[in-house]
Parts: structure tokens; sequence; C-alpha cells
């Protein structure tokens, strides 16, 4: 596993500088990095710009097209997945919707696989302030323990304010 995060690519993208092909070879893998094969900079950056939400880690650390989640039409990583997700799954008649799956696949600390879609639904109200998404944390959203803890929503508990102490004040001195 290689610890990678999508800016990976877009810092590439961004510098002209750096040859593709190694660095793709590097960073993208299977289908995802035979489907840029023969691309120049510019076209890469419009394939990149409508594949980026739908990008993870595949078991080698290799960034892949999750297909799933493309069929399904919202990234993994946007705000409007999750309530996307719930409403979905709610709405279907299938017992296994593909909804469901995502859910499981991208949403971690959320209700158990054998939790029905009303379990979901107080959930993501419980703790819609308190998430984040993370790449390097293996492309999921997971709820912010601290911001839940203090109250206060994840987007607000920035620098000092996630602190576990008050800053100490230095006083007088040289």
């Amino acid at each position: 596993f290689r610890p990678l995060d999508r800016g990976a690519i877009d810092r590439l993208i961004s510098r002209s500088d750096r040859e593709l092909d190694g660095y793709l070879d590097w960073f993208l893998g299977g289908k995802t990095r035979r489907s840029v094969d023969g691309m120049n900079r510019q076209k890469l950056a419009e394939w990149y710009r409508t594949k980026r939400g739908f990008l993870h880690a595949d078991a080698r650390g290799k960034f892949v097209i999750d297909e799933e989640a493309e069929a399904f039409g919202i990234a993994p990583d946007s705000d409007g997945f999750i309530p996307a997700a719930i409403g979905a799954w709610s709405e279907s008649d299938d017992p296994e919707p593909l909804a469901m799956k995502l859910l499981y696949r991208y949403v971690k600390g959320g209700p158990s696989p054998s939790s029905p879609v009303d379990q979901w639904k107080d959930w993501w109200e419980d703790n819609r302030s308190y998430l984040f998404f993370t790449d390097t944390g293996g492309f999921v959203w997971q709820v912010d323990l601290l911001a839940k803890k203090c109250d206060a929503p994840t987007q607000n508990l920035r620098g000092i304010a996630r602190a576990s102490k008050p800053p100490i004040r230095i006083t007088g001195g040289r």
C-alpha cells in the first residue's frame, strides 16, 4: 500500500517539466492506466477533471476508477454522496442496491452492513456535521471524533481549536 492522494496527479498535470508516462505508470493501475495511453497533458487534464472523484486506490495502491460509483453518478468524495446514496437506497426495491454497497465501501464508522436504511438516515443526521473525506485514510468518509466530542462542525475546528489543551501564553523574556 502506498499512501498517496489524488493531489499527486493534480501536481503531475500542472508540472509541464515532468514527463507523463513514467508517473502515470506509477500512479494508475489496470484499465484506468490503459484508458489514458497516448493522452497529452491537456487531454489528461480534461479526463482527470471528470474522473477524479471516482478514483480510489486498488490493493496495490494504484489509482483506479470505481466503475460502480461512476455508474451511480455521484463521486464518493462529494458532499452530496452520502445523502444521495441513502435516498437512492430508501427508494430502491432491490434487496442489495448499489447505493447500499457504495455506502459500506466509502463510509467508515457508519451502521453495520446488516442495518436497515432507516439507521443510516439517523446516523447521517447525527454525524453530518462531523464527517470528512480522506484519501490517505483509505478513500473513505470518517467521523471526526474530536469535532463530535466538542460539538463543533469539522469545517470550523481548525488550527488551535483542535488542540486538547489551551495554548500556552509566553510573556516577558528577551
